[in-house]
């Protein structure tokens, strides 16, 4: 199925997610695949879905909208992941 779509769709999260890069503490979804600028009205919207899914397994802590996580997501992994676990634990609900 193709959306043809003249802007880019906009996805949320219904809860918090800590993570590194492009969702921000109002569980926005920012990246430059699905931003304005770069949607191509063909997109798949299970290509975009996949674009989402990708950056949840796969951070990119270069490109983290909050430099503090980014950082985190770096220097200690472990910290890290037990911050997004236990936003896990407290959000998705």
């Amino acid at each position: 199925m193709i959306i043809n779509l003249s802007s880019a769709p906009h996805f949320s999260f219904t809860h918090k997610v800590y993570h590194c890069n492009d969702i921000t503490n109002d569980s926005h979804i920012c990246n430059d695949k699905l931003a304005e600028a770069t949607w191509k009205p063909a997109t798949r919207i299970s290509d975009a879905i996949n674009i989402i899914l990708e950056l949840l397994k796969k951070p990119e802590p270069d490109h983290a909208l909050d430099m503090n996580i980014g950082i985190e997501y770096k220097e200690n992994i472990s910290e890290y992941n037990r911050k997004a676990k236990e936003w896990t634990q407290n959000f998705a609900k």
